[in-house]
C-alpha cells in the first residue's frame, strides 16, 4: 500500500461539501463552469465540457446530474433544481 495512504491527515471523515442550494452558471469555450452553494460547507466549483453553442438545457441537465448523483451519494438524499 502506498504510504500516503495511511497518512490520517489525508483521510475524508465526511463529505467535502454540503448539500447544494443554488447554482451559478456561467458561459465558457468548450467548457461551461458552475458554482454552486451549499446549506452548511460554503459549496464548490467544477465545470461541464460542452461546446459553446449546446443547449442551455443539454448544459443544465448535465450540471444537475453531476451534482444530484454527488449529493445522493455523500448525503443519501434527492436534490431537485429550478432554473432560472
Amino acid at each position: 500500500m502506498a504510504p500516503w495512504r495511511d497518512d490520517p491527515r489525508r483521510r475524508r471523515s465526511g463529505p467535502s461539501f454540503g448539500i447544494p442550494k443554488e447554482i451559478i452558471l456561467l458561459t465558457g469555450q468548450d467548457v461551461w463552469p458552475y458554482t454552486f452553494i451549499a446549506d452548511d460547507s460554503g459549496g464548490g466549483c467544477s465545470k461541464v465540457p460542452m461546446p459553446a453553442g449546446a443547449a442551455l438545457e443539454d448544459v443544465q441537465t448535465a450540471i444537475f446530474t453531476q451534482l444530484a448523483d454527488l449529493t445522493r451519494i455523500f448525503h443519501g438524499v434527492e436534490i431537485d433544481v429550478e432554473w432560472s
